[in-house]
């Protein structure tokens, strides 16, 4: 199974490109996603951080897809279309 990166149109602070990487890495190279805690804890702490810089919707969609389990729906085999990665919004 690989895991795919969100493709956005707006420009991710690097600090948040390199956790969306490492998570990648882990995952695409055998990590079990029952274990990526601290992948998701580092990656919410960084988009809190970077809220100033990140509008509303953007900040939304990173923590939607990655920290919520929308990367889990785009998978290559699963995938079915864009619109069914994104899950219910929480109090973020």
């Amino acid at each position: 199974m690989k895991y795919r990166k969100l493709v956005v149109d707006f420009e991710v602070p690097e600090c948040i490109e390199a956790d969306i990487e490492q998570m990648l890495n882990y995952l695409n190279n055998g990590g079990n996603p029952n274990f990526i805690d601290i992948y998701i804890d580092n990656m919410k702490s960084d988009i809190n951080s970077f809220e100033e810089d990140l509008e509303y919707e953007d900040a939304w969609m990173l923590r939607n897809y990655y920290c919520l389990g929308g990367i889990f729906l785009n998978t290559e085999e699963d995938r079915k279309h864009d619109d069914d990665i994104m899950l219910n919004d929480d109090e973020w």
